[in-house]
């Protein structure tokens, strides 16, 4: 989370350039496939556990949830 602005969560990969999914309790989040992850207005609804899935052609990998149990 950033102080300055919105939360923000980011995760970031070198080459090659992977594609994003981010999931909120499991859940795809429509359109959240970038390597960063910001709520502009947060509100209780956004309450949850997220990770983030990159994908290239090397294969995927699923971040740990976060916040973690």
């Amino acid at each position: 989370m950033t102080r300055a602005g919105a939360p923000s969560l980011q995760q970031s990969l070198p080459a090659p350039i992977p594609t994003y999914q981010w999931y909120k309790d499991g859940v795809a989040i429509a359109g959240a496939t970038e390597s960063a992850l910001t709520i502009s207005s947060v509100t209780r609804t956004d309450a949850g556990r997220y990770s983030v899935q990159a994908t290239n052609p090397m294969g995927s990998v699923k971040a740990l949830p976060f916040p973690s149990p």
